[in-house]
């Protein structure tokens, strides 16, 4: 962990914050956890620091990947690395298996809340095909809906309410997208606007949810497609804009504390339109970064 008082520098202002400890980040019954794209190996720094802190208690750890073949794994005890079919192509890099492993090591539960099949069928029992076909149908179906992401976005608030029902003593560790993770999802431009995860929940689980949004200023990073680019936000308006982007470390901070409105960027190219201090409690922000390695591609 950085200096317990951290001072960002950049040509346009100059900004003082406390950094928050991770007890306070954790005290909430659900954690999210998002990142502004999926192809950056830094992201998973901050993840592990939680995984690492939080050993020992009783936490269940929950993925944006395949909801049934994670609870497949589970129950079948796979390998890490076979954990890793549940996700998309971009997240079956050896960042994710060390989450996983870690999470395992601790005796934590690592289940997914995604409604996209991952998994091969075959890998699946008999008495579970029934269950797998339904999945597959409702996906198709709303694949080829004009509200899809809506739909998907309310099926994983669905599948997190369910399990934290399920587990009334346990609290929630859940690394989503950071689109998936906002306080105000609905309000956001046209192009980008969406109900999140964390808004359906917000009738069940009000003030009990904490959401840490992880940015990248510069570097390298990769589409879903597995295609890589690179990328520097220069926007003085940004929030990336608070580190150098030469800088290899990590801040985190709580958004409240900004003094002036400051919004993100999606997947580091488009930007948004909301104060971040609307959108996340935290932030953590990631100077040069560079794309994961892939296990499998």
């Amino acid at each position: 962990m950085e200096s317990v008082r951290d001072t960002l520098q950049n040509k346009q202002e100059r900004y003082t914050f406390c950094t928050p400890s991770l007890d306070t980040i954790l005290a909430s019954r659900i954690v999210f956890i998002g990142e502004s794209i999926h192809g950056v190996a830094e992201f998973s720094r901050f993840k592990k620091e939680l995984l690492k802190h939080i050993n020992g208690r009783n936490w269940i750890v929950l993925f944006e990947a395949d909801a049934q073949g994670m609870k497949l794994s589970q129950l079948r005890e796979d390998t890490d690395e076979q954990f890793l079919d549940n996700f998309p192509r971009v997240m079956q890099t050896f960042q994710t298996q060390e989450l996983i492993a870690l999470a395992r090591k601790q005796g934590l539960p690592c289940l997914g809340i995604d409604v996209i099949p991952r998994r091969s069928d075959a890998d699946f029992p008999q008495d579970w095909q029934a269950d797998r076909s339904s999945f597959i149908h409702h996906f198709i179906t709303a694949r080829e809906s004009d509200n899809w992401l809506s739909w998907r976005s309310a099926k994983m608030a669905q599948n997190i309410r369910e399990i934290a029902s399920y587990n009334t003593s346990s609290q929630l560790l859940v690394f989503l997208h950071n689109m998936h993770i906002k306080r105000d999802g609905r309000s956001e431009r046209s192009a980008l606007r969406l109900m999140s995860a964390r808004e359906h929940l917000n009738k069940d689980f009000a003030g009990q949810m904490h959401s840490v949004a992880q940015f990248a200023r510069a570097g390298r990073a990769c589409h879903n497609d597995l295609s890589a680019f690179d990328f520097e936000i220069n926007d003085p308006q940004s929030i990336e804009a608070f580190i150098d982007p030469q800088s290899r470390g990590w801040r985190l901070f709580k958004c409240e504390n900004l003094v002036q409105r400051k919004v993100a960027y999606h997947h580091t190219f488009e930007r948004e339109t909301i104060d971040i201090r609307r959108q996340y409690e935290y932030a953590v922000l990631y100077g040069r970064v560079v794309s994961p390695e892939f296990i499998k591609k």
